[in-house]
């Protein structure tokens, strides 16, 4: 009696009426049907089983068709319905199939799929063998079938597989013989176009532009977390707020991934997957250091997951770092609070534990950064004071003010006013940002920790310094920093008197601080409008820096000689350009010079060119008083093309990102808008 076929297993998936047509992925899907194997490889929802759908659809090809589940993984089934799926290309194949099988184990599976085999090579026509879900096929014995199968497959049949994970296939061997088409999560991925259409005529939706955009960020193009999110669209009137607000903690999102993703796994992999979820990026030792598992290492973590195609995305070339879909990380993320609450707390164990082992790898292996953010979350002041406290001399040179000022706001009060290199640090982070009201009151806070340790006044256990170096130049720092005040404040004479205290407290081999003293001197004297004297004494400061460019391009604009404040622009603007990390900082700022030259020079053309070219550079790193000057310069463009009213309003912008700085104000604002207004 032959065994009962379940006939839906054979047939094709039908796709929704309306659908987002993928040519790019479908032409590629066309280029290899001439060769052995199609592979679509990535995780669920990424819409992989309707891209062959929508394919075949618009194929000429026959199709055999196998919808794939874990009874497959018992061999006589696996070979009864791949002969099934065959016999809807040609009805009368194998007919001695269920006689064959019946003896398997006397004849040997390989005298059973060489039997097969020549049957299929009857098959006159070209035709497709898809096979979907291969990923729930656990039993080797199938799989190194199938493989036979492929090596020895006729070359009228093409192989189509979709699955969540890589198969133990010879896909190298394929690769190298231009055997295999592989589609993966990245390919899948939906582009803004493609979010696009689907959220407003597939879903019907009406979005805008900026929340397709954020949308499309969150999901990172993952097909299942755009669908679900406009499934939780429908009749809302705040869609923008949902859209900002929408993660994986979302009930539709974290429930499909619950079913269709974390259940389905066993509980180490769990375990990894928590544990190292509060990680922004993985590599396989920061993972050993994480989960403390010598069972398994974080490298065999790190490869099932690639190979199972676990919302894991790998960030270079040669696969050392990854990191997790933002959806997921979200959904992980509250699986382990919930994991590690209270009521669930092992012994040893928390959140914070697990982010503090984190930090002493970061710490160990230079990543201070990183090393911060993870003591912090953890609530580990005291470890996050010492990593803040040795990173701000780098941190200072590099113009990194802004970010290590977030860091030092994190702690608390008591944590920073018992500190002096700390409260020096903050003192100049808050000028470095124009935040100047706290500036006096952090010097003093370091003043007076020092007084105590100079007076060896009673128990001075509670001063604590990090940072020894740093402790012995803080005489010259607190003079620089007083002199950097004065300037803008205005007041010249102060300026000149803790300039002269500062370099009487600086090293003799310490050019760098002292250059940084001359530039204020030269600053000094561009206010006070000697711009000869200013530029010779800042251009002879012992100061490396690009930014130095920018400052003595401003000097020559100001005096006239607008060549030369070109020449000092495109010059910084090779090496910015060139350069790497924080060295790129002013390349802007240079190309914001450049449009203020070509404005100047009446060729607005070039000018809004060069705009354009700062505001893209701009928005990825930009020095701290970019954004105001920007501002002001697409102020003056709009008014030199006489939209005055668009003028008004990047000049109200301008003031909203107006920072104090040393730099004289040679055109105040309310002075610009009241030129402009007054035409």
């Amino acid at each position: 009696m032959s065994t009962p076929i379940l006939n839906t297993k054979l047939n094709m998936p039908h796709n929704p009426t309306k659908l987002v047509l993928r040519s790019r992925l479908l032409e590629l899907m066309d280029e290899g049907l001439n060769r052995k194997m199609t592979l679509i490889s990535a995780p669920a929802g990424f819409g992989k089983t309707t891209l062959v759908t929508e394919w075949i659809t618009n194929s000429r090809v026959s199709v055999a068709w196998l919808s794939l589940d874990k009874k497959d993984n018992e061999i006589t089934q696996f070979i009864i319905y791949l002969v099934a799926a065959l016999r809807t290309v040609k009805g009368d194949l194998w007919e001695e199939c269920s006689e064959v099988l019946q003896n398997l184990k006397t004849l040997g599976i390989e005298s059973v799929l060489t039997l097969l085999i020549n049957e299929i090579a009857t098959i006159q026509k070209s035709f497709m063998l898809i096979f979907d879900d291969y990923h729930v096929i656990e039993n080797s014995l199938v799989n190194q079938s199938l493989i036979y199968i492929l090596n020895h497959m006729p070359v009228t049949m093409h192989l189509v597989m979709t699955t969540r994970e890589d198969p133990t296939f010879p896909l190298a061997s394929l690769r190298a013989k231009n055997q295999l088409i592989e589609i993966r999560a990245k390919d899948l991925r939906f582009t803004y176009s493609e979010a696009a259409e689907f959220l407003n005529e597939v879903m019907s939706l009406n979005i805008a532009d900026k929340d397709i955009s954020t949308l499309g960020a969150r999901t990172e193009g993952w097909i299942a977390g755009l669908q679900l999110a406009a499934i939780s669209m429908k009749g809302r009137s705040d869609t923008e707020g949902f859209i900002k607000s929408f993660t994986g903690n979302h009930n539709f999102i974290a429930d499909y991934l619950l079913e269709e993703v974390l259940k389905q796994l066993g509980p180490k992999i769990q375990s990894f997957l928590l544990q190292t979820s509060i990680l922004e990026r993985l590599c396989d030792s920061l993972c050993d250091a994480i989960i403390l598992d010598s069972s398994i290492s974080g490298q065999e973590y790190l490869e099932y997951l690639q190979k199972s195609n676990l919302f894991i995305i790998p960030l270079d070339g040669e696969q050392e770092w990854y990191r997790y879909h933002h959806l997921f990380a979200d959904l992980l993320r509250q699986r382990l609070l919930k994991e590690y609450s209270e009521n669930n707390l092992k012994e040893g164990e928390s959140v914070a534990v697990l982010h503090i082992r984190a930090s002493c790898w970061f710490e160990s292996n230079g990543l201070t950064s990183e090393a911060i953010h993870h003591a912090l979350a953890a609530n580990d002041y005291e470890r996050a004071a010492a990593l803040i406290e040795l990173s701000w001399s780098s941190m200072d040179k590099s113009l990194q003010a802004a970010t290590w000022l977030k860091w030092v706001k994190m702690l608390p009060n008591e944590m920073i006013y018992n500190r002096p290199v700390l409260s020096v640090g903050y003192a100049w982070a808050l000028l470095d940002t124009g935040e100047i009201e706290e500036f006096e009151d952090r010097l003093q806070d370091a003043e007076s920790c020092m007084d105590r340790i100079s007076a060896n006044e009673g128990d001075l256990l509670d001063i604590v310094v990090v940072d020894h170096d740093e402790y012995r130049l803080l005489p010259a720092t607190i003079a620089t920093a007083r002199a950097y005040y004065a300037i803008v404040q205005g007041d010249m004479d102060s300026t000149l008197k803790y300039a002269k205290v500062a370099m009487g407290h600086i090293p003799k081999i310490d050019n760098n601080r002292k250059g940084i003293v001359q530039i204020l001197l030269g600053l000094a004297k561009w206010a006070k409008g000697e711009l000869e004297e200013a530029y010779t004494t800042i251009s002879n400061s012992s100061v490396s820096d690009l930014t130095l460019e920018v400052l003595l391009a401003e000097i020559k604009m100001e005096e006239g000689k607008l060549y030369e404040a070109m020449r000092l622009y495109e010059k910084g603007l090779r090496s910015s350009i060139k350069g790497e990390g924080t060295v790129k900082i002013a390349t802007a700022s240079h190309y914001l010079g450049l449009s203020k030259l070509k404005l100047i020079m009446g060729d607005f053309h070039e000018s809004e060119r060069y705009l354009q070219q700062s505001l893209e550079e701009g928005e990825k790193r930009s020095l701290l008083d970019w954004r105001y000057h920007w501002y002001i310069q697409q102020a003056k463009l709009m008014d030199s093309n006489g939209d005055l009213d668009r003028a008004i309003d990047y000049f109200n912008e301008a003031g909203k990102h107006y920072i104090k700085s040393p730099l004289p104000v040679i055109q105040p604002l309310y002075a610009l808008k009241a030129r402009t207004l007054i035409r």
